[in-house]
């Protein structure tokens, strides 16, 4: 990513449909030099005529060669529509072009963007495959998955991504299946909040003040549940965007979580749902979600140039529990509604920083934070 940023002279995570980027280093890319003309040759004086030779057999044409075949390794974040757009063409051609019968792709997928038909195919590089000495990271997710192999009688929804460069892949068990996600959500709100302020359309100091009509919405919690907004005069209080963002990360605010929904994803449903089905292919917002998607919003959290969030997961009510009982840093954000759903994700920092989410049908803290320690124990062995 910053390879595609330098070369395109980016100074932010953002691009647009129809902006047309260097995928190669401008650096090592030659401009083919026009040949010069040559000089007609003046014809020969002509000869005697000679007895007739039988005519040479006509040569066959020659096939015209095709074009190779262009490929997109899948990154971290990415999904059809996106890759689509990059490359003009449709979903529906870019899942016929690779025998998709899913909109679901992973990190480390090789997708062929051009016409089968009017390229010719060719053996892509594979850029997961490390450029590191044999043996460095070939194997962690194969690790992980060998950890979550053991738990699948368990009632647990869980995916693991890797946000090593050279390690962009995946363990999953029910890793695509839905489930109530009680306050874990919450980061969608977090997530459209920091693109809407980079983008000038919010400010951090927007003054929020109550109204009743924060819980007249299907994705609205009820009044009290976590945070500390409730105990406070709300009623009569002005609290600024950020105060409420702040608030609903660190004690996850539902009434917090109410206020960022009527502000600010429903002031303009239409753009949220875009903002959804571009970032993790929802077509709206719901709080069911699948382990998948729930990653590919913090990874977005993680990316984005507005910071303000990260600095918050690292602080919250629920540190030390769940996954964050790992010995390193780790941004968490949790949900639990008890006794059936207990939940957590998290981006862990270390020096095979990854991302991890486990939902549960109630499992205990100490039982996620026993396997988010089995986790952590194969990523970096």
């Amino acid at each position: 990513m910053n390879q595609l940023k330098s070369w395109n002279q980016l100074t932010s995570n953002y691009i647009y449909a129809g902006d047309k980027l260097a995928v190669t280093d401008p650096a090592q890319v030659t401009t083919p030099v026009k040949p010069e003309p040559k000089k007609p040759v003046k014809p020969e004086e002509p000869k005697e005529p000679t007895e007739p030779t039988k005519p040479e057999e006509p040569e066959k044409p020659v096939e015209p060669t095709k074009p190779a075949a262009k490929y997109h390794t899948v990154k971290s974040g990415e999904y059809l529509w996106l890759i689509a757009n990059q490359n003009n063409i449709t979903v529906n051609k870019l899942k016929s072009w690779n025998n998709l019968t899913s909109n679901y792709i992973y990190s480390g997928d090789c997708l062929i963007v051009t016409d089968p038909t009017k390229t010719a195919p060719t053996s892509p590089t594979n850029p997961t495959d490390p450029n590191l000495p044999e043996g460095t990271l070939t194997g962690t997710h194969m690790a992980v998955q060998a950890v979550l192999n053991q738990y699948k009688n368990s009632p647990i929804h869980v995916f693991y991504e890797s946000l090593v460069e050279d390690d962009l892949r995946m363990a999953s068990l029910n890793g695509d299946t839905a489930i109530y996600g009680a306050s874990i959500p919450k980061i969608v709100l977090v997530a459209y909040t920091l693109e809407q302020v980079e983008k000038g359309n919010l400010s951090w100091d927007m003054p929020l003040k109550y109204t009743p009509s924060i819980y007249n919405y299907a994705e609205s919690y009820a009044w009290g549940g976590s945070g500390t907004i409730q105990y406070e005069n709300y009623q009569n209080k002005t609290y600024t965007l950020w105060d409420v963002l702040n608030r609903m990360i660190v004690n996850s605010d539902n009434l917090g979580s109410n206020m960022l929904l009527h502000y600010v994803g429903y002031r303009d449903k239409a753009d949220f749902n875009r903002f959804t089905k571009e970032v993790y292919g929802a077509p709206s917002y719901t709080r069911n979600m699948i382990p998948r998607e729930i990653n590919k919003v913090m990874a977005y959290i993680y990316e984005h140039p507005q910071q303000q969030a990260m600095l918050s997961l690292d602080r919250t009510d629920y540190d030390k529990t769940k996954l964050d009982t790992v010995a390193t840093n780790v941004f968490q954000k949790i949900g639990a509604w008890w006794p059936y759903y207990n939940h957590s994700t998290a981006i862990v920092e270390s020096s095979r920083q990854y991302i991890l989410t486990v939902l549960s049908d109630y499992w205990s803290d100490s039982s996620i934070a026993t396997l988010a320690k089995k986790i952590f124990t194969a990523v970096m062995s």
